[in-house]
């Protein structure tokens, strides 16, 4: 983000404080950072706010911008920014003040120190409040502070801030149509998934069969990738003993966002598996004993079960039960550089095959400052970061280097990847470790006949399939490529004596493996039923009447274009099959 955009965003978020404690003086403050589309800022109000106040609350910000006022940096003693927030009580500010070392605090003011506002902060910020010109607040929502379910909910409020008005309407026309693409909007009307808290539970998705189509054309088409690449596909259970996690450091390291233990007997604990790894690792056991037998590659279309918090969870982007494209290769050092490019390649084809653009990488290293949290020694972390970097420098493709974003067993890629409105997304991860193979003891026999333990990288291109198929169903606004789609065709007669022909046309097209392919001969008007086809997205409407009967052809309507005219049934099927097997995302009957 542009650095000027950065404090400009910063300063407005300080402005909707600022606005909020005018107009209701006993608020107390959270935090309010910059985000990647704005900021918010989070409150505890002693009376609940609405959507409505969002426009009081403008208002009051808009009087800020236009008195111009300073905006600049003090520091404090920390004793005295200590009374200073128990004068104002501010108990969630004080709570970060006793997380900051340092005996110098810095705080910026807005107008004057007596009466404009005060805030604990490092900034950057502008200098003036008038320097603010395009701001919009756009919604709310609950928070718990410091994002702990323990902690008691805030009402955080986001916003955003551009240097122009003209981008603040762009910005808003986009966010505007990413609503109507919502995977959980148009959900409701397409029904892919279903979600119940009450029975089911939060964050447990339940696919549907149009839903499990798209899940399972996607499975079967990336096993076929992954096969042809040398991976074997394996199944692995769904839990397993307390002990398998702790020598893979989960226990120790993730147990925050595993399950709660299963308790069979006074001897037996079990686990939901949260990763798939050292499942995958008892199969190397199983499989490997020589270098000839490197690299081994397992690949696992496998759910696994990870305690989200609740106010984190959303739609298919962030569930509970996850099911992954993961897989791994267990393989020697010198074997990595050439892996980790075939991976990376295969990661560019995949996301090509959906017309995603725009793709860049994080290279994500451990945090310098904690060592503590992560499994290894310096040599290998530096090691096997290096080796990361270098593979995505020789891909070309564009990175940037996130320190304390690694896994706690090692350094991996998490790519990012922008859909048809520019918004970005994360999607495949790559993991390079040298920690759990040794921690497992893995060993295989060198051409000297010495013993050595293997390198393990671990990936998923998809990264999950319910946050893949939530980014393809907003991408493509729920209109999804023929090869993806549940239904295919849908067959309207014009009247009642013109099913038989629909129902025989019907057959004709599912004897060529056309499927799914309905009739919809209800008792309705003609349009009421296309209109019908039409907002349930179905990608070929064929509408038959008395012409189509006597010349045995059919009046094809394309999903989102209307009537594309009449074809003989062998050369629409010929089409529909041409366009499933080309995988293609645009109809073949408007090229």
């Amino acid at each position: 983000m542009d650095d000027y955009l950065q404090r400009l965003r910063h300063t407005t978020a300080h402005i909707l404080a600022m606005a909020v404690l005018r107009l209701w003086p006993d608020t107390k403050l959270g935090i309010g950072p910059v985000i990647e589309d704005g900021f918010y800022y989070d409150f505890e109000f002693a009376v609940p706010i609405t959507h409505e106040d969002l426009e009081k609350i403008e208002d009051e910000m808009k009087k800020i911008i236009e008195e111009d006022l300073p905006v600049r940096q003090i520091f404090m003693d920390k004793k005295e920014a200590m009374k200073f927030y128990r004068k104002w009580d501010q108990p969630y500010k004080r709570e970060l003040l006793k997380e900051i070392d340092d005996e110098k605090v810095s705080f910026y003011v807005i107008g004057d120190e007596e009466k404009g506002f005060v805030d604990l902060c490092k900034g950057p910020h502008l200098t003036r409040t008038g320097e603010v010109v395009a701001f919009k607040l756009l919604s709310i929502a609950g928070a718990y502070w410091r994002g702990d379910e323990k902690n008691p909910m805030l009402t955080r409020i986001y916003g955003t801030a551009f240097m122009s008005q003209e981008e603040l309407e762009e910005f808003l026309k986009q966010r505007e149509e990413s609503k109507k693409r919502d995977h959980r909007v148009l959900n409701k009307r397409l029904k892919y998934y279903f979600i119940d808290p009450d029975i089911i539970g939060s964050g447990i998705a339940v696919f549907l069969p149009r839903g499990a189509y798209v899940r399972e054309q996607l499975e079967h088409w990336i096993v076929e990738k992954y096969k042809a690449l040398g991976h074997h596909l394996v199944y692995t259970p769904h839990i397993a003993k307390d002990k398998l996690w702790y020598t893979s450091g989960h226990l120790p390291y993730y147990e925050e966002n595993m399950f709660p233990k299963m308790k069979v007997n006074d001897e037996e604990v079990y686990y939901l598996k949260a990763m798939n790894c050292p499942l995958h690792i008892q199969i190397y056991k199983q499989m490997v004993q020589s270098y000839r037998d490197l690299p081994f590659r397992v690949t696992d279309m496998a759910t696994v079960y990870r305690y989200e918090k609740a106010g984190e969870l959303h739609g298919l982007t962030r569930v509970r039960a996850l099911t992954q494209d993961d897989g791994h290769i267990f393989l020697a050092e010198e074997m990595i550089e050439e892996e980790l490019v075939r991976l990376l390649e295969l990661a560019f084809d995949v996301y090509k095959t959906f017309e995603f653009k725009d793709l860049t990488v994080d290279v994500s290293l451990r945090s310098n400052d904690k060592k503590d949290k992560y499994l290894g020694d310096d040599s290998v972390w530096e090691k096997a970061e290096e080796m990361l970097i270098n593979a995505v420098r020789q891909s070309g493709v564009s990175y940037n280097l996130m320190e304390g974003e690694a896994a706690f067993y090692g350094p991996k890629l998490d790519f990012h990847l922008k859909d048809s409105l520019g918004r970005r997304w994360q999607v495949a991860t790559i993991q390079l470790d040298f920690n759990l193979p040794q921690r497992f003891n893995l060993t295989y026999t060198d051409k000297d006949g010495s013993k050595k333990t293997p390198v393990m990288i671990h990936r998923a291109i998809f990264g999950t399939f319910h946050r893949f198929m939530a980014l393809l169903i907003e991408h493509f606004a729920g209109n999804l490529p023929l090869w993806l789609e549940y239904e295919k065709v849908r067959i309207i007669p014009v009247s009642e004596k013109h099913s038989q022909y629909a129902f025989q046309v019907k057959e004709v097209l599912e004897s060529e493996g056309i499927r799914l392919v309905t009739v919809d001969d209800k008792d309705e008007p003609l349009a009421n039923r296309i209109r019908r086809a039409e907002e349930e997205k179905i990608p070929y409407v064929v509408v038959v009447g008395d012409k189509e009967v006597n010349t045995s052809t059919v009046a094809v309507r394309v999903r989102s274009h209307g009537d594309v005219g009449l074809y003989n049934i062998e050369e629409f099927i010929g089409r529909l099959k041409e366009e499933i097997l080309r995988k293609m995302n645009r109809s073949i009957f408007l090229q």
